[in-house]
C-alpha cells in the first residue's frame, strides 16, 4: 500500500514526570492518553489523513476544568499545545506536544427569543442547525455542517449566507476561554474588548475556547443547489456567471467551479468520470425572486446534473455536497480580484478543457461585495492516494498560483488555507500588515511563549510596539 505524504512538525517535546501524569489522570473527568494506549490513535486522528498528530499526550477533555488542568500540565512540562474538536482545519501536526481533544464537549443551548446559541468546544454545526431550525432560525454555518462551530467561527467563517449576513466570526457575542496561563476568562465586547476583537478570526491563537455564544439569523428555508454542464462549455458559463453574479442582490451567494469526478461507484452515475463546470448558489429572503434569478444559470445549455430546489436550512449540505469521510486532501487558496476575461482565460488554461491536471476541484466563491474579501475566494483541491499524486497536486497548485498571480489580491481567507498551507507569509496575508502587527501584540499579552502554535500561527512580538 502506498504511503500517504504528510506534513510534519520539528518539535519533539519534553518528557514529563509519570507521577504527575497519574495525578492528571486522577483529576480529569475525561482521559489522558499517551502513545500505546488504547484510543490514542483515534483521539489523534484528523479529517485529512495527511496531517498526522503524534503528541506526547492527548487529553480527551469533557469539561472546562479538564482543559484548565491540561493547560497547567502543559505549562509545568513545557509542552506546546494543539487543540482539536472535529479534526478539520488542522494546518500543522502536533509531534511531541500536547493535543487537547474537545470532541466530547457536546453541549448546545438555543435562546430563541434572543436569537442566540451557545455551543461547547466539540460541537459540529450539524448539532446546532436542527435545534435552531425548530425556532425558524439558523446559524452562519459553512458549506458543510460536518465542521466544528468553534474552529470554523474563530477562523472567520464564510458560508452560503455570507453576502446577506456576513461572516460567522462577527456573530460572536461571548466566549469562555482558557488562556495560556490556565486561567478561565469570560470574554465579551464589554468585559475584554481587545481579546474579544482578537478572537474574531484569530484561529485559536489566544487560548482554548471552551464555549462560544453567537447570534442566529431568521432563516428557515432557502432556495439552493448546484447545476453542472460539460466542461466544454466552461468559457461560456464562466462569462455568463461573471455578469450574472455581479448583478445579484445580497440575498444570493453563488460560486462557480470546475470538477473532475473519478469513475467510482459513490459518484452519481451520470457524473462518473465526467469533467464539468458547475454553478452553486443559495438564495434567502424572497425565494420566488431568488429562483427566478438563478434560473438564468440553469438555462445555459443542457445540464448534466441539476439539484436546485427549495429546501429547509437543515438540508444546506445538499448545495456543496462536501464529503464527510476522512480522506487525504491537499488544497490551496487565493482571492481573485475579479472574474474578467483575462482571469477567466488564466483559470481555464490551467484547469479548463484540454488541461491536464490532477486537481479534483477548483471553486470560486463570489464575495466581491464583502469588504473583508473584495473578490472571489478560490479554493483548489486534490486528493492524493499515493506519494507521486501528492507531488503532482502540489505542482498543480503552485502552477495555478503562478498563472493567476497578476489577477489576485494580497489577501487570503484564513479558513480556506489548506492543511499544511502554513507559514508567516500566508497567515500575515489573512490580516494585512497593520492588523497582523496588532494581533502579534495581543499574542504577546496572552500567549508570550507561543504555547498555542499548531494553528495558522501568529508569533508573539518580543516587545510591544503598540500603544494602548
Amino acid at each position: 500500500m502506498a504511503t500517504i505524504p504528510s506534513v510534519r512538525s520539528s518539535f519533539t517535546g519534553a518528557p514529563f514526570d509519570p507521577f504527575a501524569l497519574d495525578a492528571l489522570r486522577t483529576a480529569l473527568q475525561g482521559v489522558a492518553l499517551t502513545p500505546g494506549d488504547d484510543g490514542y490513535a483515534d483521539a489523534s486522528a484528523c479529517w485529512s489523513v495527511l496531517i498526522r498528530h503524534e503528541p506526547a499526550i492527548v487529553v480527551m477533555a469533557e469539561t472546562t476544568d479538564d482543559i484548565i488542568l491540561a493547560v497547567r500540565f502543559a505549562n509545568a512540562h513545557d509542552l506546546p499545545i494543539a487543540v482539536q474538536g472535529t479534526g478539520h482545519g488542522q494546518p500543522t501536526p502536533c509531534v511531541g506536544g500536547m493535543l487537547v481533544n474537545t470532541s466530547r464537549m457536546q453541549g448546545v443551548t438555543i435562546f430563541p427569543q434572543a436569537r442566540r446559541a451557545r455551543a461547547e468546544a466539540g460541537v459540529k454545526w450539524e448539532s446546532v442547525v436542527p435545534l435552531a431550525h425548530e425556532h425558524g432560525l439558523a446559524p452562519l454555518a459553512g458549506s458543510t455542517t460536518d465542521v466544528g462551530v468553534v474552529g470554523y467561527t474563530l477562523g472567520g467563517g464564510h458560508g452560503w449566507l455570507a453576502r446577506k449576513y456576513g461572516r460567522a466570526a462577527d456573530m460572536i457575542l461571548a466566549a469562555d476561554i482558557v488562556t495560556a496561563k490556565g486561567e478561565l476568562l469570560h470574554v465579551t465586547e464589554e468585559s475584554e474588548p481587545a481579546l474579544f476583537r482578537a478572537l474574531k478570526g484569530g484561529s485559536g491563537n489566544y487560548g482554548i475556547v471552551t464555549e462560544l455564544e453567537f447570534g442566529l439569523v431568521p432563516v428557515e428555508t432557502v432556495y439552493g443547489g448546484s447545476v453542472m454542464y460539460p466542461l466544454a462549455d466552461a468559457s461560456r458559463v464562466f462569462t455568463a456567471f461573471n455578469a450574472w453574479s455581479a448583478a445579484q442582490p445580497e440575498d444570493i451567494t453563488a460560486s462557480i467551479g470546475i470538477m473532475r469526478f473519478p469513475p467510482v461507484p459513490f459518484v452519481p452515475e451520470p457524473l462518473q468520470g465526467q469533467a464539468v463546470v458547475f454553478v452553486r448558489a443559495c438564495a434567502v429572503g424572497n425565494l420566488e425572486r431568488g429562483e427566478a434569478a438563478i434560473a438564468e444559470m440553469r438555462s445555459l445549455g443542457t445540464p448534466l446534473f441539476d439539484t436546485f430546489a427549495t429546501m429547509p436550512f437543515t438540508a444546506i449540505d445538499a448545495i456543496s455536497m462536501d464529503p464527510k469521510a476522512p480522506m487525504p486532501a491537499m488544497s490551496g487558496t487565493m482571492i481573485l480580484r475579479d472574474l474578467d476575461v483575462a482571469t477567466i482565460d488564466a483559470v481555464l488554461e490551467q484547469v479548463g478543457p484540454g488541461a491536464e491536471t490532477p486537481l479534483l476541484m477548483v471553486e470560486m466563491r463570489d464575495y466581491r461585495s464583502l469588504p473583508e474579501v473584495g473578490g472571489l475566494s478560490l479554493f483548489a483541491l486534490g486528493i492524493p492516494f499515493a506519494p507521486e499524486a501528492g507531488m503532482a497536486i502540489e505542482g498543480a497548485i503552485t502552477g495555478l498560483r503562478h498563472a493567476l498571480a497578476p489577477h489576485v489580491s494580497d489577501r487570503v481567507l484564513l479558513n480556506f488555507l489548506g492543511d499544511g498551507d502554513v507559514g508567516e507569509e500566508r497567515t500575515r496575508a489573512a490580516f494585512g500588515e497593520t492588523e497582523y502587527l496588532w494581533r502579534q501584540d495581543m499574542k504577546r499579552r496572552y500567549d508570550p511563549q507561543n504555547r498555542f502554535r499548531f494553528n495558522h500561527n501568529i508569533a508573539p512580538l518580543k516587545i510591544s510596539v503598540i500603544e494602548g
